[in-house]
């Protein structure tokens, strides 16, 4: 069967077990009066894959909308016009200063990217959740130029209550909103291959090294570790790389949490160059446990440094040769880190932290923030590549195809073999959900799909294809891969409709909910 990115299908098999159900774009973050987590997460995803703000808001984006309204559940968040994030009048004002020209170089990319010219928006906008996310994301920039963002709880805030809230907050309602945030944020990746790369140089220290262990045992606590589910691995590295453990070597979380407790620490130069080599060739080699391109698992490598390397160029290129292998990679810099190098070395800007100082209490802080992080990380598949994984229920699989630079598209093929899957595409965000995404498929059998590059609103500039898939049964065997090109099968191609029109193809009832592009419709008589 194919299926457009344009158009919206419900196929009733009454004489199969079978169901495909297919739908058009929607993105509920632009609708006025909506709420609930994810539409947040949808929001601040948005904002975050158009690379608007190249600093790191230490996910407090996030906390406000919690800290604020509950993600838009209390019932009075629509009273005014502040919208989720509790924007004031007044802060909302601060974003539209023409006389800044760093907030209008923001302003301008807005306006390229998502189309809307924020001068010219209103107060009321803000009833729409992304408008409000935008205002509080551009409320923060405006005045972290001389009150920098805090990255641990108690800080933040601080930060909150005495210059962003206009409800009259406190330090202490931010960190217990916070605080029940985290309990209700749970994981539901099905896999993942995590590998830490650790400063041990002899700028860092014994003690401050312990501080590092300590932080790498919270993220690995944080997540269910096993061989089927999150797989572990750790180096440290000096004037020389130290390889403690692989992603093999240990099956169970106490297993690896006492070899993170026993790490040795060695003391030497910084050759974080050469460190990143040894993590992309030891660290995340198949024969050290890494899984498979055929499983679609997410390789994540989070690097701590606590100094300049020995040689920047070296860094540099090692960095990019990890980005080039595909592995999804955050920097932690401290105290003498260099921010250039942790650019480099991260896979986006949002991956970046770095703090001041050795603490254990900073440190934690990061906690929450990198594990879910990894959690949500899309691991880029080629064109023609299978993957086959089991999701679990209540689960999500992340992954994503290259859309190439042409006017071809992909067909991207999703077979399931036992239980159901919904699946959800985008080019905008890299987490699609319920309620943003420009593509949903529900099925429990073979389905294949054209995307067309000339039907996505990002038509110009899209070049990658995010997809998620969450899981229905107890069980849910899948293989999916992409094609360049239209390659679907058992081609059902519909002209324009004005209307809904309901007509018979294959044996399945089929309803066109929305304005659909494509060849002639087929004679069906």
């Amino acid at each position: 069967m194919r299926a457009s990115m344009s158009l919206h299908f419900i196929f009733l098999w009454s004489w199969l077990f079978l169901f495909c159900s297919v739908r058009c774009a929607v993105d509920l973050t632009t609708q006025e009066g909506t709420s609930g987590s994810a539409i947040v997460e949808a929001s601040i995803a948005k904002i975050s894959l158009a690379s608007i703000f190249t600093d790191n808001d230490q996910h407090m984006l996030r906390r406000i909308a919690y800290a604020e309204t509950r993600d838009g559940e209390d019932s009075d968040t629509y009273s005014s016009n502040r919208g989720i994030w509790g924007v004031g009048e007044s802060k909302y004002s601060a974003t539209k200063n023409r006389f800044n020209p760093q907030l209008l170089q923001k302003l301008n990319k807005i306006r390229e990217t998502f189309k809307i010219d924020w001068l010219n928006t209103k107060w009321t906008d803000l009833r729409k959740p992304f408008y409000s996310a935008l205002a509080a994301r551009l409320y923060m920039y405006v005045i972290t130029h001389s009150i920098p963002l805090a990255s641990d709880i108690n800080g933040q805030g601080t930060y909150w209550a005495n210059y962003f809230t206009s409800s009259n907050g406190t330090q202490s309602d931010y960190v217990a909103s916070v605080n029940r945030l985290l309990t209700l944020q749970n994981c539901s990746l099905n896999a993942l291959d995590l590998y830490f790369v650790m400063d041990a140089s002899g700028s860092v220290g014994p003690d401050n090294f312990d501080l590092m262990k300590g932080f790498v045992y919270e993220i690995t606590d944080s997540f269910n570790v096993g061989s089927d589910s999150v797989r572990v691995g750790v180096m440290s590295y000096a004037s020389s790389n130290y390889y403690h453990f692989h992603l093999n070597t240990y099956s169970t979380k106490l297993s690896v949490l006492i070899a993170i407790n026993n790490l040795p620490y060695s003391g030497g130069g910084t050759y974080t160059g050469q460190a990143l080599d040894g993590m992309r060739t030891v660290g995340f080699s198949t024969s050290n446990g890494a899984r498979p391109s055929s499983q679609g698992v997410p390789r994540v490598g989070i690097v701590i440094t606590g100094r300049h390397s020995n040689s920047y160029s070296a860094t540099i290129t090692a960095a990019n040769n990890v980005h080039n292998a595909g592995i999804i990679v955050f920097a932690v810099g401290i105290a003498g880190a260099n921010q250039n190098e942790l650019n480099a070395i991260a896979s986006q800007p949002s991956y970046v932290s770095f703090l001041s100082s050795f603490s254990l209490t900073l440190l934690n802080s990061l906690q929450f923030t990198l594990s879910q992080e990894s959690c949500v990380a899309s691991p880029k598949i080629e064109l023609n590549s299978t993957v086959t994984d089991n999701i679990g229920s209540g689960q999500t699989k992340y992954l994503n195809y290259p859309l190439p630079n042409n006017t071809q598209g992909i067909t991207v093929v999703l077979n399931v073999t036992n239980g159901s899957v919904t699946l959800y595409a985008s080019t905008v965000v890299s987490t699609p959900n319920e309620t943003f995404h420009e593509f949903k498929l529900v099925t429990n059998t073979y389905e294949d799909v054209f995307i067309n590059r000339s039907s996505l609103n990002n038509s110009g500039t899209a070049d990658t294809v995010f997809i998620a898939v969450e899981g229905n049964g107890i069980s849910n065997q899948m293989q999916i891969s992409a094609t360049q090109g239209d390659t679907s099968t058992e081609p059902v191609a519909i002209d324009v409709f004005l209307n809904p029109n309901i007509f018979k193809s294959y044996g399945a009832t089929i309803t066109v909910e929305c304005i659909a592009h494509g060849k002639p419709q087929p004679d069906l008589n």
